[in-house]
């Protein structure tokens, strides 16, 4: 189950602005809080999806008065204004009831004094794994896997934007991977998380099977898609 205080968050995030048209399986708004630069989709698992589109990129792909019209429909009308299409991302949360993960003894937080410990972990990491990360030392929260003094596994947290959600990442290096390490230190920031009044947000490519793996193995269930388009503008 998602946690209530998810469901409500995408609910405002979705559902201010003027409605053009909702059918109760899509809805249709456009938002000036979005700046003149932004759409954003949300498909959920449950077969509905919003869309929530600045006013005037409304008006440039015909959208701001259109009656019912089908979420293949839209994509087909931002893609021929010009307004890229990025690829979505997955957006896990860990339901109440989850059972809780074992705590482990090589898990803890960061401190100061682990930067180059940190920064030997991140050159040790590819520049696709660093990026599909987002794993950052100065994030307000960080916890490390280690093996010795080595730091193989990370994960870091911070607010995302003006919500109740913490939003996620974590990075095991390619030989610490199938130890559960990944699972380990998800599980202690999640603790930490819910401790500090904030929900776990846990997001990732569609196409990342390993951690779309893990977020399942750690008690996540999947919302839905994201998708935030830039016009070429930006």
């Amino acid at each position: 189950m998602i946690p209530p205080a998810v469901t409500a968050y995408w609910q405002r995030a979705f559902g201010s602005g003027r409605c053009v048209f909702d059918d109760g399986r899509l809805s249709l708004r456009t938002d000036d809080s979005l700046g003149e630069a932004y759409v954003m989709i949300l498909t959920r698992y449950d077969g509905t999806a919003a869309v929530a589109i600045a006013p005037a990129l409304a008006e440039r792909t015909g959208l701001s008065d259109t009656g019912p019209i089908s979420l293949a429909d839209i994509r087909q009308r931002l893609t021929e204004s010009g307004i890229p299409l990025h690829d979505p991302d997955h957006l896990f949360y860990r339901s109440p009831a989850a059972t809780p993960l074992p705590e482990p003894h090589i898990v803890r937080r960061l401190c100061p004094d682990d930067r180059d410990a940190f920064e030997r972990f991140r050159d040790a990491a590819s520049d696709q794994d660093l990026d599909d990360a987002w794993v950052e030392f100065d994030h307000p929260v960080v916890f490390g896997g280690f093996d010795g003094d080595r730091i193989v596994c990370a994960a870091s947290m911070l607010r995302w934007r003006e919500s109740p959600l913490g939003d996620l990442g974590v990075l095991t290096l390619p030989d610490a991977r199938g130890r559960g390490l990944g699972r380990a230190v998800v599980g202690v920031i999640v603790d930490h998380a819910a401790a500090s009044g904030l929900e776990p947000q846990y997001r990732c490519q569609t196409d990342n099977i390993a951690s779309i793996a893990l977020a399942r193995s750690a008690g996540f269930e999947s919302l839905g898609e994201w998708e935030v388009i830039r016009t070429p503008h930006d």
